[in-house]
């Protein structure tokens, strides 16, 4: 069958990072400026507008899987992946989407921004030709970053300074 591109869309943890702003902004104003945080909100918008036309990709490209990142972060939805398609897999931390804005939401509140916050409007999907996808997605204004690769062997691990096994049903 052959190892497969991941490919994603979106910003990992956006969902989260919204609650935290809504829910704690008093809390933040005391350590961050109000610019920064209209900032974030701007941000934040930003992205949950993009969320449709991540959904148009699944009609542009010839994906083997496509799954939708949800409560379970996007570590979650990439073990969602490796089970899908019975396979391990090998990511690349530094290039999952990830704002620093929300890592500084998440890490506010002590959560792990790629395994506990939620990623809902964010997907992740395989290909055979990473190149040719990506050229046609920037071609359609539509970001997206290749994360990793399937692997023959079982692990699905996240490589960054050291490397990390994940595991079924984080949650």
């Amino acid at each position: 069958m052959g190892e497969k591109a991941i490919i994603m869309l979106g910003t990992a943890g956006l969902m989260t990072a919204e609650k935290i702003l809504n829910d704690r902004r008093k809390e933040l104003a005391r350590i961050y400026s109000e610019r920064y945080l209209r900032d974030i909100k701007i941000l934040l918008e930003t992205e949950m507008k993009k969320q449709k036309e991540y959904l148009s990709v699944k009609e542009m490209t010839s994906f083997s899987t496509f799954v939708s990142c949800g409560a379970d972060g996007i570590f979650g939805a990439l073990w969602k992946l490796g089970e899908e398609l019975d396979t391990g897999l090998c990511v690349e931390l530094k290039n999952i989407t990830i704002d620093q804005h929300v890592i500084e939401l998440c890490d506010f509140v002590d959560i792990n921004p790629y395994e506990e916050a939620d990623s809902t409007g964010s997907h992740i999907f395989t290909v055979q030709n990473p190149g040719e996808t990506l050229s046609l997605l920037s071609a359609h204004g539509i970001n997206a970053s290749l994360i990793g690769y399937t692997t023959k062997e079982r692990a699905r691990t996240v490589v960054g300074d050291t490397v990390r096994y994940l595991k079924g049903n984080l949650k």
